[in-house]
């Protein structure tokens, strides 16, 4: 967990997990603002990726993100090998 301040105030809070097991990975990250911030600012970032291990090297298979700014959503998925957009959500 991370918490980023500007002059002394907390703005941003920050989660950052990851798993490796079984020849297999998942990584999330969370972030907000907070406190004082929030009051204008109501953006969120929350993605995930997942994937296998193989010889060291990550080999993801799936990227999901979604991220709110101005309160709207927007999705974007990312899925592997060869990779497949999809992206809902803002316009303009």
């Amino acid at each position: 967990a991370y918490q980023i301040t500007w002059m002394g105030v907390a703005v941003y809070e920050a989660q950052f997990t990851a798993e490796w097991r079984n020849g297999r990975y998942r990584m999330n990250l969370g972030a907000k603002a907070v406190g004082i911030a929030r009051l204008g600012n109501h953006t969120t970032i929350a993605w995930e990726t997942r994937g296998r291990i193989v010889k060291g090297e990550l080999l993801p298979e799936l990227f999901d993100q979604a991220n709110t700014f101005r309160r709207q959503t927007r999705r974007i998925t990312l899925a592997y090998p060869t990779p497949t957009v999809a992206a809902t959500g803002m316009r303009g």
